[in-house]
């Protein structure tokens, strides 16, 4: 539900107890109603209609209704209160004049990368660590219960060789909404992504640590999609000799190429 997610940030100025420091509320309307459920919310006064967590839960509602947010908030608490860190965003494409991406999202490009390459080798990578700056998808048993330290390598793609643009959709009733498309370069990967605002959020909450959620069913099904499209675009190239991806402890992967040359078998670091 909406609201259920606290702003540690919010919680505090919303609950202070001193009432030289209470929150005051920036709304044309509204304003008693919100301080006496503030201060229901805050325990300085008893409703026996209302219990306390029921009227916090009241005034986190009327503060993303009513509230004028000033621009340092950056929408902190609507992000909070919708459950979706990059809500904005898509707002903000929404009603742009153009399609273009400003570099803050563009930033993102790495993380999109880091949840595709998870999804590809079976391997929960930390975030942090140094990043590869190749694709890789592997023959692997898809589960996280399972270390999976050394992988056989199907197909390798360079970071390069993949974009994330704006593109415009029809919305079903008329008109268009833009989505965020993490595209193969033209040349070089005819294969392109479909990020919608779940797949989003879930990369962003994943940047930020968090590993207890799952990836929806339908955006696995769209990953495995996309993973099938690449591997029908393997170069030759690639498929002399096999490459092994190893985990190593600090989380990043050593790769070695097994190839047999004049009945020889080399192995060399890839």
């Amino acid at each position: 539900d909406f609201g259920t997610r606290t702003c540690p940030i919010w919680e505090r100025r919303l609950w202070m107890q001193s009432e030289y420091l209470a929150f005051k509320l920036e709304a044309k309307s509204c304003v008693d109603e919100f301080e006496n459920l503030r201060k229901c919310g805050a325990r300085l006064k008893f409703d026996d209609s209302m219990l306390h967590f029921q009227a916090r839960n009241q005034v986190r509602r009327m503060l993303y209704f009513l509230h004028d947010f000033d621009k340092h908030d950056n929408g902190t608490f609507i992000k909070t209160f919708l459950n979706s860190l990059m809500i904005l965003h898509f707002s903000s494409w929404q009603i742009q004049s153009d399609e273009n991406l400003s570099f803050e999202v563009n930033k993102i490009k790495k993380q999109i990368l880091h949840v595709i390459q998870e999804h590809f080798t079976g391997v929960r990578l930390p975030e942090g660590v140094n990043p590869d700056h190749d694709l890789f998808i592997t023959l692997n048993r898809r589960s996280k219960e399972v270390r999976q330290s050394s992988q056989i390598v199907l197909a390798r793609f360079s970071e390069d060789d993949f974009n994330l643009c704006l593109c415009e959709k029809d919305n079903g009733v008329g008109g268009i909404r833009r989505e965020l498309i993490f595209e193969g370069r033209k040349g070089r990967v005819d294969a392109n992504l479909s990020l919608g605002l779940p797949f989003l959020d879930y990369v962003m909450m994943r940047n930020f640590g968090e590993v207890g959620q799952n990836l929806k069913t339908a955006y696995v099904d769209r990953l495995e999609s996309f993973k099938g499209k690449l591997l029908r675009q393997i170069d030759p190239i690639q498929k002399d000799g096999i490459m092994i991806i190893r985990l190593r402890t600090n989380h990043t992967f050593r790769r070695q190429i097994f190839a047999v040359r004049n009945n020889t078998l080399e192995v060399i670091d890839g």
